[in-house]
């Protein structure tokens, strides 16, 4: 092999690497997803124990989500179209 060859086949391992490292690591938004999923479910699991509703709230100004125990046994949901 001439040192040609050899720099461009480190070229394309170069680019094939960057390649798989990228793909490798999830990106932000699933990894934000799996997390709302959890608190979701784990909110789920806690109003089955309880035998009461939960409401899981969102709090865009402090980006955080919360969860209560409502008083009533009744949860009104509302859906805007």
């Amino acid at each position: 092999m001439t040192v040609i060859e050899v720099v461009i086949v480190l070229g394309i391992l170069g680019v094939l690497i960057s390649i798989g490292a990228m793909n490798a690591r999830p990106p932000a938004e699933r990894l934000a997803a799996n997390a709302v999923q959890s608190f979701v479910q784990q909110s789920r699991f806690e109003a089955v124990r309880s035998n009461r509703p939960v409401v899981v709230s969102y709090a865009p100004e402090t980006r955080s989500l919360t969860a209560r125990r409502s008083a009533s046994s009744t949860i009104s949901t509302s859906r805007s179209s």
